[in-house]
């Protein structure tokens, strides 16, 4: 799908699905943190989304880029002809889209 998509719709599906999954999983990384710390576990939210504006930034762009390399790398692996990606190639994709956002 990422291939049928221009750099903008990629990059506006990889920043908000990065801003999703890190609003849908700071809590859990707080709680993670508190109990290595011996903390008491809270369900404040004042606590649970301390750092959430840095935390989506931070994920929400290295998200964004994955899905703009991921749909580079398949337009050039097609030939931007649209057709079904073997396994191999989404793999190798992804694996290549995953390191050039690191």
């Amino acid at each position: 799908m990422s291939q049928e998509l221009t750099e903008w719709q990629n990059a506006v599906l990889g920043m908000t699905s990065g801003i999703i999954e890190v609003a849908a999983l700071q809590p859990l990384n707080y709680w993670k943190n508190a109990a290595q710390q011996g903390l008491p576990l809270t369900l404040d939210p004042r606590y649970l989304y301390r750092g959430l504006g840095p935390n989506c930034v931070n994920m929400g762009s290295c998200t964004m880029l994955q899905f703009i390399f991921g749909g580079k790398i398949k337009n050039m692996i097609t030939g931007g002809t649209p057709r079904a990606l073997t396994i191999p190639e989404e793999m190798g994709a992804g694996l290549t889209a995953g390191m050039l956002s690191a």
